[in-house]
């Protein structure tokens, strides 16, 4: 089982099973909400990322910058 694990205060602690169809993340661009694979995570943890700082684009937007490299 994967889950998510937030202490929300001293007493109270909650978690929260993920699934592999439940993986969510927004353009820092546009901000639009977005479906991504269980792959797509693995992938960038095991590039060494932090997922807390890392920003994935959503198909418009990384087209928009794809083409203006």
């Amino acid at each position: 089982m994967i889950y998510i694990k937030a202490k929300l205060n001293r007493d109270v602690e909650i978690k929260v099973d993920l699934y592999g169809d439940e993986f969510r993340s927004f353009c820092p661009k546009c901000a639009k909400e977005f479906d991504i694979s269980i792959e797509e995570v693995a992938d960038l943890v095991k590039d060494g990322r932090d997922l807390a700082g890392t920003a994935i684009y959503c198909l418009e937007c990384s087209s928009k910058v794809n083409q203006n490299v």
